[in-house]
């Protein structure tokens, strides 16, 4: 056993394609970086493990319901914890 420091857990997530459809091109960029926001925070918070490390070639989530007057924060909060959950084994 060596004596160095023990390295933190690492999380990388890599996007090739976020959909959005049905929002406005600024809207979209919106939405976009607020995923991505939640998404660090969600990373950082303490919880259930996600397991070994693996590769998908697509996940697919159950959709987010949400209401019809949703802003661009809810649903990309929305969005990126239903993405952590998917995550999980």
């Amino acid at each position: 056993m060596s004596g160095g420091a023990r390295k933190p857990p690492c999380l990388a997530i890599a996007i090739d394609r976020l959909v959005l459809r049905g929002f406005a091109p600024g809207t979209q960029a919106v939405v976009a970086r607020a995923f991505a926001a939640e998404l660090r925070r969600l990373a950082t918070m303490p919880g259930p493990s996600l397991g070994d490390s693996r590769t998908a070639a697509r996940l697919r989530l159950r959709p987010v319901q949400l209401d019809p007057g949703a802003g661009p924060q809810a649903i990309a909060t929305a969005a990126a914890r239903r993405l952590m959950v998917g995550l999980r084994p």
